[in-house]
């Protein structure tokens, strides 16, 4: 059982740095659409 749980905590850990870095290239790419903060450069408006 505790082999078990051991590759569960690793394969956990594995998924959450994945996310972590999904989240952390989301967020930057997010924060660089400082061109859309004026109706100027908004295509839509």
């Amino acid at each position: 059982m505790l082999g078990g749980s051991v590759q569960l905590a690793k394969s956990t850990s594995l998924y959450m740095e994945s996310a972590h870095r999904n989240l952390s290239r989301g967020l930057n790419r997010l924060s660089s659409g400082v061109k859309l903060s004026t109706g100027v450069d908004d295509a839509g408006g």
